[in-house]
């Protein structure tokens, strides 16, 4: 199974991103595409969109920024994919972006691992993955007293953590679309190795922001049961590289 991720410059405007998002899912031979996060801006591509998708044999990940569903309802970075060339709506979007958003606040902590139970999982060629968006990796915390050591943040509730270690049992792969590179490296790190422990995979990819450029590692990232893995090929234009992993 060939997966290929995707990094945006940052700055790339909207219809350039469109156009640029059309043009890999359309030319790519992967099975599975993830691109990084905030993949379009808002929903207005998506009108224009369907028709323009032609191949149908690539699974597709990505994110939209703002969607507009109502006059009461404003939502940020929702997910869709493309499934047999057609868009499907995933009616889920990113819950919290920080460890203070998430710490100690059960009732969000309890949506969220119901979020990923019932509208975050997807199979791509038999392999079952789950989805994180960016800095929902906040679930877990890092415990510094024990070297970083990675855990589930809300250690006060069995239940949830049962939850949440039952889901992650019952995947292949870790989809964590990112919007920008994500800071503290080393406690990041650690988080990495512990999603995909357990000869399970995980894949991270973010917009290439600022001073980070496509030639920095630190704008994606393959793991697999804790360890780092290369990519299989990389390609790389003016406004986005590829990387493409085997697994």
């Amino acid at each position: 199974m060939l997966i290929t991720l995707v990094s945006f410059k940052d700055k790339l405007n909207g219809r350039k991103r469109y156009d640029s998002f059309v043009k890999i899912v359309n030319d790519t031979k992967a099975d599975f595409v993830l691109f990084c996060g905030n993949t379009l801006y808002n929903e207005s591509y998506l009108k224009d969109l369907q028709g323009s998708i032609e191949n149908s044999n690539t699974t597709v990940l990505f994110e939209v920024g703002k969607v507009k569903e109502s006059s009461l309802i404003n939502l940020k970075y929702c997910l869709y994919t493309i499934q047999k060339g057609q868009i499907v709506n995933l009616y889920t979007n990113q819950l919290f972006t920080q460890s203070a958003d998430i710490n100690n606040n059960e009732s969000l902590c309890e949506r969220f691992i119901n979020e990923l139970e019932t509208r975050r999982r997807l199979t791509v060629n038999g392999k079952k993955c789950l989805i994180l968006q960016c800095g929902e990796n906040n679930i877990i915390r890092n415990i510094q007293s024990e070297h970083n050591r990675a855990a589930f943040r809300l250690e006060q509730r069995k239940d949830l953590e049962e939850r949440f270690m039952k889901l992650l049992q019952s995947v292949d792969i870790i989809l964590n679309p990112i919007h920008s590179p994500m800071s503290n490296y080393d406690k990041i790190e650690k988080r990495r190795i512990f999603l995909s422990d357990s000869k399970r995979y995980y894949f991270s990819v973010c917009n290439a922001v600022g001073k980070v450029g496509f030639d920095s590692s630190r704008i994606y990232y393959g793991y697999y049961n804790g360890k780092l893995i290369d990519k299989v090929e990389e390609y790389c234009s003016r406004d986005y590289i590829l990387l493409t992993y085997q697994i």
